[in-house]
C-alpha cells in the first residue's frame, strides 16, 4: 500500500529539469521536481487512500485539531526529490528529499542500499573499487546520479548513533580491529607529510579494494562531497562540517577505522578542469575528470578536520591559504617540523595571492581598450600585490614580535603605516575603476 501511494505521489510532482551550465544533462526517471500544488495532491490521495495509510507512509500527518495534513518535508522541498526502487518496474519504497527519507525510517546512507539504480552504477563504475558519493544536497544527487556515478545524501550522518551507527559499521566495515591502510600510505595524507603535498586514496591496497571489473566484493569507499557541484565553486556546502565533525569524533573517540570515508575537495586545477568539460556538455570526460579527482584531491576525516593534528585541508584559495598560514602562526609550540610547516604554508599563500588577487586585474588589463582603463587595472594588480606583501609582513612580525620593546613597536608602526597608505591606493583606483 505504501509503495502504491508514494508512486501515485510521484506523479503529482513536476519533472525534474537541471538548468544552467548543466542543462546538457537529463535527470534519471526517478528524480522528480516539486510538487505542483500541495493541496490538490492532499485532495486527490485521501480520495484514493485512508487517512491511516496516508500517514504510515509518511506523506501526511495531524494536526493538533486532528486534521490532515501533508507533512512538511513534501511541502518546503526545494530541490526535488528522488524515489528509490528495489526494481525497475516496481513502485518506490522509499523517497529522498533534502531533508533525508520521507519515511524517515532510516538514513539516505542506509536506504540507498535498496535502489537498484545506483546498485547498477556501482558495478558499472570503473574506478579505484566501488566508491559511493555522498553529497550534501539534492541538486548534487542528481547532478551525480545524471553523471552515472552512484551518490546518496548526508543527512543524517551529523548524528548517527547506536543501532545506525552499528548498521554502517557492519555495512562499510567501520571496526576498530582493521589497522588503518590509509595511515600507512601515501593516501589521504595531510599537508605536512613530506612526500605528497596533495592527500590521495590512489594508494588503497587491491586487496582492501577488490578487484574484477565489477569491483563485486569490495567495500564501498564513501566520498563526502565537499564543495558545490551544481555551482562548479569551492563553497563549503552547509551541513558538510557537522558531518565530518561528527564522523572524526567517532573514529577518534570510538577508536573505529573509518578509513574508506574522504572528503573530496577539488583543487583548483580540478575545478578548471570540470568547468571547461561542463562548458563542452562532455558527460563521459567529466565523469573521467571526476573519478580523477576524487583520487588526487581527497582528505582523509581527520586531516579535513583536525588541522593541530599535523595534517591541514590544502587550500583552494587565496582565503583558505591564509586562514591555514594564520593556524600554524598561533601555534608556538611546533618545533622543527612546525617551522617547516609555516615556511610552505607561506610558499602556498604567495602563489595563491598571485593567482587570486593578482593575475585576475593583469588578465582584466589586457582584455581593455580604453587605455585610461587599462592601466587603472594594471596599477591595482600591483597595488593588490603590495597590500598583501604588507599584510603578510605586519602579520608576521605582530605575532614575532612577543615583547614590547620600544624599537620592535616603532618598527611595526612604521610597516602598519605603509601598509594602510597601500590600502588606500587600492581603494582609490577600484573607486576610479568603478565609476
Amino acid at each position: 500500500m505504501n509503495e502504491a501511494i508514494l508512486e501515485r505521489l510521484l506523479d503529482c510532482c513536476d519533472s525534474y529539469e537541471i538548468t544552467g551550465p548543466w542543462g546538457f544533462l537529463t535527470g534519471d526517471a526517478n528524480c522528480r521536481g516539486c510538487l505542483r500544488d500541495g493541496p490538490a495532491t492532499l485532495e486527490l490521495l485521501v480520495r484514493e487512500y485512508s487517512e491511516e495509510s496516508l500517514v504510515s507512509a509518511g506523506v501526511a500527518r495531524r494536526e493538533a485539531d486532528g486534521s490532515l495534513c501533508l507533512v512538511d518535508s513534501l511541502v518546503a522541498a526545494p530541490g526535488g526529490l528522488v524515489a528509490l526502487r528495489d526494481t525497475p518496474n516496481q513502485p518506490p519504497d522509499e523517497i529522498l528529499l533534502g531533508s533525508g527519507c520521507l519515511s524517515g525510517r532510516a538514513l539516505p546512507i542506509t536506504a540507498i542500499e535498496r535502489d537498484h539504480y545506483t546498485a547498477a552504477l556501482l558495478q558499472r563504475v570503473r574506478g579505484p573499487g566501488k566508491l559511493l558519493f555522498v553529497p550534501c544536497g539534492i541538486d548534487d544527487l542528481v547532478l551525480l546520479r545524471a553523471l552515472k556515478l552512484p551518490a546518496t545524501l548526508a543527512v543524517g550522518l551529523d548524528q548517527v548513533k547506536g543501532d545506525q551507527l552499528d548498521q554502517l559499521c557492519s555495512r562499510y566495515g567501520w571496526n576498530s580491529s582493521v589497522s588503518n591502510p590509509l595511515a600507512e600510505t601515501s593516501a589521504c595524507r595531510g599537508f605536512n607529510d613530506e612526500e605528497s603535498e596533495q592527500p590521495r586514496i590512489r594508494a588503497l591496497s587491491a586487496s582492501l579494494m577488490g578487484t574484477g571489473g565489477a569491483n563485486d566484493g569490495a567495500p564501498l569507499v564513501l566520498v563526502l562531497v565537499g564543495f558545490s557541484l551544481a555551482r562548479l565553486k569551492a563553497e563549503e556546502p552547509r551541513g558538510l562540517a557537522g558531518v565530518t565533525g561528527h564522523l572524526a569524533r567517532i573514529e577518534r573517540y570510538l577508536e573505529l577505522d573509518l578509513s574508506r570515508v574522504c572528503v573530496w575537495k577539488p583543487s583548483h586545477e580540478d575545478l578548471e578542469r570540470l568547468r571547461f568539460l561542463v562548458g563542452m556538455s562532455d558527460a563521459r570526460a567529466i565523469r573521467r575528470a571526476v573519478i580523477d579527482s576524487v583520487m588526487d584531491s581527497s582528505y582523509s576525516l581527520a586531516a579535513f578536520c583536525d588541522p593541530s593534528s599535523g595534517s591541514l585541508q590544502a587550500p583552494t584559495d587565496y582565503l583558505g591559504a591564509r586562514t591555514m598560514l594564520d593556524r600554524l602562526r598561533q601555534e608556538p609550540h611546533r618545533a622543527g617540523k612546525g617551522s617547516d610547516q609555516v615556511r610552505r604554508a607561506e610558499a602556498v599563500v604567495q602563489q595563491m595571492a598571485e593567482r587570486d588577487l593578482v593575475r585576475p586585474l593583469i588578465e582584466k588589463a589586457q582584455c581593455c581598450d580604453d587605455p585610461l582603463e587599462r592601466n587603472l587595472y594594471a596599477v591595482s594588480a600591483e597595488l593588490a600585490r603590495q597590500v598583501h606583501h604588507g599584510g603578510m609582513s605586519l602579520a608576521e612580525h605582530t605575532g614575532a614580535q612577543g615583547e614590547g620593546r620600544a624599537e620592535a613597536q616603532a618598527d611595526e608602526d612604521q610597516r602598519s603605516k605603509r601598509f594602510f597608505r597601500s590600502v588606500d591606493r587600492f581603494l582609490a583606483v577600484a573607486r576610479e575603476l568603478r565609476e
